[in-house]
């Protein structure tokens, strides 16, 4: 049975960055506004985005038999996941694994782009799917060994390996 962990300092300090800077957004661009509503809905909208990036890593996992082990949420989230039989992700899984998260991430972040409009707290909404759109990509970089970048390169570099020595 899959488990959800929070590890509630990086998830509660998460939560308190995003909720200063929701709150520093919306006085600077609506001064007369809600400045915590529209700090909420910035901080729930980014919330749901990081959750639908980890659901995008999980997909791919499903599809190549993998079981989900657990979700953790921190400062950020990570999922794990292992073979149903034991065996480890060929490169080309893990290729898919890390590419689906920031693909979902970012599909999911353009959408609400074109859906919310830009104005009281749908705008809220708009500023945190662009805050996670920028989340998205910057996480296809090779900034880290746990980056989704990082193990698609690698994922990339030990198949042109494997190709090269057939």
């Amino acid at each position: 049975m899959p488990t959800v962990r929070v590890r509630w300092v990086g998830f509660v300090a998460l939560l308190v960055v995003l909720l200063v800077v929701g709150a520093f957004i919306g006085t600077l661009l609506d001064p007369d506004g809600s400045t915590w509503g529209f700090a909420v809905v910035f901080a729930g909208t980014y919330l749901l985005l990081v959750l639908v990036h980890e659901v995008g890593h999980v997909l791919p996992g499903w599809f190549f038999g993998m079981r989900w082990a657990n979700l953790t949420f921190q400062f950020g989230a990570s999922v794990r996941s292992e073979h149903r039989d034991g065996r480890d992700r060929t490169p080309s899984e893990q290729l898919w694994i890390s590419l689906a998260g920031p693909g979902l991430h970012i599909a999911a972040a353009s959408l609400g782009l074109t859906v919310f409009d830009r104005n009281g707290l749908s705008f809220a909404a708009w500023v945190g799917c662009l805050f996670a759109l920028f989340d998205g990509v910057a996480n296809l970089l090779p900034s880290g060994r746990r980056s989704d970048g990082w193990k698609a390169v690698a994922a990339l570099a030990d198949i042109a390996r494997r190709t090269v020595r057939t």
